[in-house]
């Protein structure tokens, strides 16, 4: 059946001789993946339009109960360009679609999903600053999106909302469920903590409250310095290793912290 969908380009790797395999998200399919013939030839009508971080209007023969589908047309709607001009830029979009590829599975329809994608690689082209919390903020939506969405307003023990008592003295975040428990509810437990315990700094609770509420558009603005990233990058890695069993590292963040 030739179908034509909007998609984003995830993942491209070289096939044969001329050919390349490609892996989408798709607003229409979720993830799938096609091949494109004749994708690595000179002067192939393909041109640009399946490096990685595209925003395409793809048309495949799709066939039902196959893993891998013949691409006929992929045009760009946009190429998301400027991702292209930092290292650091680069690998705020590329830990996007490593995390899409790693934690969505194949043609599982997901509208929100998609356009989450579309619109963090789009305020990350337009942005000029704060890369990294577009990435740490898409990571806290994705979770909400999988059915994973940390409770960050309300202590698990004793249901009072977190105050200003929280904003100066941090929180216990309870990984295995994506809770917080308040101050005083963490003096009462002491040493007797359950298992996924961690502590999370004030300034790191904030900013991770604010990561998750705020819209895609806004985060940009919301700055942390290196020790605040790296605490959220941790917790953030344990969360999503309790949840998700063949989680791995990002390799896009790793190699970005090696560099700088």
């Amino acid at each position: 059946m030739l179908t034509k969908t909007d998609a984003v380009v995830v993942r491209s790797m070289k096939y044969g001789d001329t050919s390349k395999i490609v892996t989408f998200y798709t607003r229409q399919f979720g993830k799938l993946k096609g091949i494109a013939k004749g994708a690595r030839r000179r002067g192939n009508k393909f041109g640009a339009s399946l490096e990685p971080m595209s925003y395409v209007t793809l048309v495949l023969y799709k066939k039902e109960h196959r893993d891998l589908h013949l691409i006929s047309q992929c045009d760009q709607i946009r190429s998301f360009g400027t991702l292209q001009d930092s290292i650091e830029k680069m690998s705020a979009g590329l830990s996007v679609l490593e995390l899409v590829d790693g934690l969505s599975h194949e043609e599982e329809e997901n509208h929100a999903l998609f356009s989450l994608i579309v619109e963090t690689l789009s305020v990350l082209d337009s942005s000029s600053r704060n890369y990294q919390s577009l990435a740490r903020s898409f990571q806290l939506k994705l979770a909400s999106l999988l059915g994973y969405a940390p409770s960050l307003n309300v202590c698990v023990q004793c249901g009072k909302p977190l105050g200003e008592d929280n904003s100066r003295t941090g929180v216990g975040f309870q990984l295995t469920d994506g809770a917080v428990q308040c101050s005083d509810c963490t003096k009462l437990t002491g040493s007797r903590r359950p298992l996924g315990y961690r502590h999370v700094s004030a300034p790191a609770y904030r900013i991770m409250q604010r990561f998750l509420s705020s819209k895609t558009e806004n985060v940009a603005t919301i700055a942390c310095n290196e020790s605040v990233g790296n605490e959220i990058d941790e917790t953030l890695r344990l969360y999503f290793r309790y949840h998700f069993e063949h989680m791995r590292d990002l390799k896009s963040v790793q190699i970005f912290k090696s560099i700088v």
